[in-house]
């Protein structure tokens, strides 16, 4: 058997059996655009090796004629899709390049049979109807086949020194080994088109890289779902047929070429089974991972529907407790006071002490009522809202007289100041707006044993901004990182000063709800509070049943 049969006939089997998988590939289920690149890939590859065979088998020009035709549309594809096909291996994305790749490629395989591409077929280095190449080839040479594999290894090298998984990285660079082994190897076929006598038995080496790559493909993405073993059958095989080879040569450096070949393709072998397996078994794991991960999200999906549906009973059972709670503390205010006022008689003075007593209690705990249905109406979303034009200098002057008193048994300075000029009006509900303010001003009487507390209002920039400062306890870090949320009460806090740790809760909903922002400033315990209240002077009510 000559050297060129044999040739021919590795080429063959190698075409049918990219041909096979191509097929396969297409046929298989779950397609995506990824075996749709492999299985064109194979199948032009298949195409060309086939053409390959049946051209160097021919015994007549005009059937040779015919399949280095069909062998120059194979050859034409091959990169272009190569190269895709190895964006697809590295995660790399070039659509409009592709469009453009695949745009050029189908132009030049028209001129495939022409003499553009090959001028005539002649009998060279011992085969006897070998194509003369013509104008075209050239510039097929060029951009089509030095211009994707060049891309190609640039893509791969790029994608090597970005990596910084060593896994990973390894394995970039075994494909740019592969992917450079099949450029050179396919670039043996050019010096005889021109004349050169250097035989194309490049196409051994090119064979056994494309073989990794293609079995690596595989493995990576599943594209056939063939597990290890069937890889590793398939390599055994492809291997016996590399080292069967090295005995059919007719000279001793044909036979160190094949023995070089063999040792390359051993080299690549091992190396995939190692990838495969490795591969298995990570795959093991992250099946086992995901199971794992369904199961606690079941779970946590359970969970988080209890807690939902807790959270929503009881936001419902605090609207209705609260709301009945109400009811008879406002009977005991309104009572307490008529007697109080003498409107039942007079009372000795022990009576009126524990009646006042009874009355400051039943504030406290109206307050608590107060605070806690608000807080559950904020989070079922049913709080109401009536959005008006409001003037912030009359809400300001009402509660200036409110805290005068109050101020004055504390032996407290107090002071509200505003512009000379008229504050603009704001859209908001007014009776929250002077809830906010109001409790803004309560917590920094109740927090300042001495000292004073002042209120600023002022224009800024689209808002109106005010300022509640008081030279009371302070704050810490750790107090001003969480002191908006529920049932939150600082260190500085002491015993005598009564509080839910609801009201900022309230009170920043509210002026969030008016699509202003409040924020809290201390230098640290003992030096005073800052609060900063801003409440856009032109706003967009959301909704319509808000007015």
């Amino acid at each position: 058997m000559s050297l060129n049969v044999l040739y021919s006939f590795i080429l063959l089997i190698f075409g049918l059996a990219l041909v096979v998988l191509g097929i396969i590939s297409l046929l298989s289920k779950n397609k995506n655009f990824n075996k749709i690149v492999f299985s064109t890939l194979m199948l032009f590859s298949g195409m060309w090796a086939v053409s390959y065979y049946f051209w160097l088998s021919s015994n007549s020009y005009k059937v040779a004629f015919f399949w280095v035709g069909m062998l120059n549309i194979g050859s034409t594809f091959i990169p272009i899709l190569y190269y895709h096909w190895i964006t697809i291996l590295i995660n790399k994305k070039r659509k409009y390049l592709f469009i453009f790749g695949y745009i050029l490629t189908f132009s030049f395989s028209l001129f495939a049979f022409s003499n553009l591409y090959f001028t005539e077929l002649r009998s060279i280095a011992g085969f006897e109807f070998w194509p003369k190449a013509g104008f075209l080839y050239i510039y097929y040479i060029i951009f089509i086949y030095g211009g994707f594999y060049l891309m190609g290894a640039l893509d791969i090298l790029h994608s090597i020194f970005k990596e910084k998984n060593k896994v990973q990285k390894n394995k970039y660079k075994v494909i740019f080994v592969a992917f450079f082994i099949s450029l050179g190897a396919g670039t043996t076929n050019f010096p005889l088109w021109f004349g050169i006598n250097f035989l194309p038995y490049g196409n051994f080496l090119l064979i056994f890289a494309f073989i990794f790559l293609i079995s690596y493909s595989i493995s990576k993405h599943n594209l056939m779902n063939m597990q290890s073993l069937r890889i590793q059958l398939v390599v055994g095989l492809l291997l016996t047929i590399s080292f069967v080879e090295i005995f059919f040569t007719e000279s001793l450096n044909e036979s160190i070429f094949h023995i070089f070949n063999f040792l390359i393709f051993l080299f690549f072998s091992i190396l995939l089974i190692k990838i495969s397996r490795e591969e298995k078994r990570q795959s093991e794991r992250l099946r086992k991972i995901q199971k794992r991960l369904k199961k606690a999200n079941k779970k946590l999906e359970k969970t988080a529907k209890k807690l939902k549906e807790l959270d929503k009973a009881k936001n419902e059972f605090l609207s209705v407790a609260t709301h009945q709670l109400r009811t008879p503390a406002t009977a005991v205010k309104g009572y307490t006071a008529m007697i109080l006022d003498g409107n039942f008689g007079k009372c000795d003075k022990r009576a009126i002490e524990a009646l006042e007593k009874v009355y400051k209690a039943n504030e406290r705990m109206t307050n608590l009522i107060e605070d806690l249905l608000t807080t559950s109406r904020i989070e079922s979303g049913h709080l109401k809202y009536e959005f008006t034009k409001v003037n912030i200098q009359e809400i300001l002057e009402e509660l200036e007289s409110t805290f005068a008193i109050r101020t004055k048994e504390n032996k407290l300075k107090f002071s509200v100041k505003c512009p000379k000029k008229a504050l603009p009006k704001i859209v908001a509900d007014k009776n929250k707006i002077r809830e906010v303010i109001s409790n803004i001003i309560d917590n920094a009487v109740k927090y300042t044993p001495k000292g004073s507390v002042k209120i600023l209002a002022e224009k800024e920039e689209g808002f109106i901004k005010i300022s509640v400062e008081d030279t009371g306890r302070g704050m810490t870090e750790r107090t001003k990182s969480n002191l908006f949320e529920k049932f939150t009460r600082g260190q500085e806090s002491s015993s005598e000063v009564e509080g839910t740790g609801l009201g900022l809760f309230v009170v920043k909903s509210l002026v969030e709800k008016h699509g202003g922002t409040i924020t809290a400033y201390s230098e640290g315990l003992d030096k005073g509070s800052k609060f900063i209240m801003k409440l856009p002077i032109k706003r967009e009510i959301e909704d319509e049943d808000e007015i």
